[in-house]
Order: structure tokens, then C-alpha cells, then sequence
């Protein structure tokens, strides 16, 4: 296991990991509760409303941008992808630590390219996932 200092993700070999990410299936860097949450967003229609109860620390955020860097990475024309937060901080402090730790191991062709002025992450082939807080002055 690799700590990525919110949960422990499991080690993969360097073959599995650029598998992974070719294909764009990032499932492996969940714990096992996490999967039964991705397995159920997977399961659901995108006119569906889904939501996540359960305890702090559990990981939602992680799962959250897993399956967004995953959809992201799965787009064949560009799209944007919101991630919505209340606070601009929170973003910084939460979701930008996640995005990290997932792709740590990310190789070069695949990776996003950051821009921390404007809070976004531009995937090779112009999909963007955009960090939107929901705080006055930031919509």
C-alpha cells in the first residue's frame, strides 16, 4: 500500500498502472468500501440523482475525483467537467490534494495540465475539469 496522505491506495506494477490509464478505468486506486460506491455511480443513468451518505474520512472526495479524472480521461471530443464546492479554500485544500495523489502515477501522455489561476485541469484533447466555487464573487 502507498500512502497518499488522506487513505492508503494499493501498489500496482508499473504494467498495471499504464493500463489502467490507457484505458481510463482508475477503479484500482479505490479501497474495497470506496468500489461499492464506484460500482453503484456506474450503475446509474446521468438523469439520475445519487448521494453518498456516510462517515468523514471515508474517502468521497477521493472517489469524486476518481471518477471524474476517469470520465475525463474516457472523452473522445473536449467537454468541461465540474467539480462544485462551497469555498474556493476547500477546493485547494481538499480537491487539489486528491487530484494529486491520483495522479501521481499518471503517465506523461495522459496528464492534465493545471491552471491554478483559473482552477482547472486541461486533459490531452481539450477536456477540462474546472474547480468551481459556489462562495459570492467565485460563480
Amino acid at each position: 500500500m502507498e500512502s497518499t496522505g488522506m487513505l492508503e491506495t494499493p501498489r500496482l506494477s508499473s504494467e498495471a498502472i499504464e493500463l489502467m490509464w490507457r484505458a481510463g478505468r482508475l477503479k484500482a486506486k479505490l479501497q474495497p468500501q470506496q468500489k461499492l460506491v464506484y460500482e453503484s455511480i456506474h450503475k446509474c443513468s446521468p438523469e439520475d440523482i445519487f448521494c453518498v451518505i456516510c462517515s468523514r474520512g471515508f474517502g468521497k472526495t477521493f472517489i469524486g475525483c476518481d471518477f471524474a479524472i476517469e470520465t475525463a480521461r474516457q472523452q473522445t471530443e473536449p467537454c468541461s467537467i465540474l467539480i462544485i464546492s462551497s469555498t474556493l479554500k476547500k477546493l485547494r485544500t481538499i480537491v487539489r490534494p486528491n487530484f494529486q495523489a491520483i495522479l501521481a502515477d499518471c503517465p506523461p501522455e495522459f496528464r492534465p495540465h493545471e491552471n491554478r489561476q483559473d482552477n482547472y485541469w486541461e486533459f490531452p484533447g481539450g477536456v477540462r475539469i474546472h474547480l468551481i466555487a459556489g462562495e459570492k464573487g467565485h460563480i
